[in-house]
């Protein structure tokens, strides 16, 4: 059987505990996990893309140490469309986390059918819920 890869996508204009909760959670189910973060010059950042591309490796490198059971992670940066990105690193499930970038799920989703989607929402405060598509 072949490897399980997963694309983590975002902004990450912060990086926050709850993109964190959601990758810590991603490495039990995905043999490997690729954190990808978009550059879109065209919308407004509180970041810039080299302090988020810098906090994100400082982040995952700490979760990374703190559990080291669990996916190996890397993180990447890409712009253009998250689905092309996705296609480029073969086969892997796309992570959306929709409420941290203030989207419902189903939003593109017609653009990437053939990419296998698993939706996961940050468990602070709340019980976990994770919604897994198909097309």
């Amino acid at each position: 059987m072949g490897r399980h890869l997963a694309v983590y996508t975002g902004s990450f204009d912060p990086i926050t505990l709850g993109h964190l909760d959601v990758l810590a959670r991603t490495r039990g189910m995905f043999d490997e996990v690729i954190l990808a973060i978009g550059h879109n010059p065209n919308k407004p950042a509180l970041f810039s893309f080299e302090e988020r591309l810098g906090l994100a490796r400082a982040c995952v490198d700490d979760l990374v140490r703190a559990s080291p059971a669990g996916a190996a992670v890397r993180v990447e940066t890409y712009s253009g469309l998250t689905v092309d990105f996705a296609r480029s690193v073969l086969r892997a499930a796309h992570i959306q986390h929709p409420l941290g970038d203030r989207r419902l799920p189903g939003v593109n989703m017609s653009d990437d059918a053939d990419v296998p989607k698993v939706f996961d929402l940050a468990s602070h405060g709340s019980p976990r819920r994770r919604l897994r598509t198909r097309s």
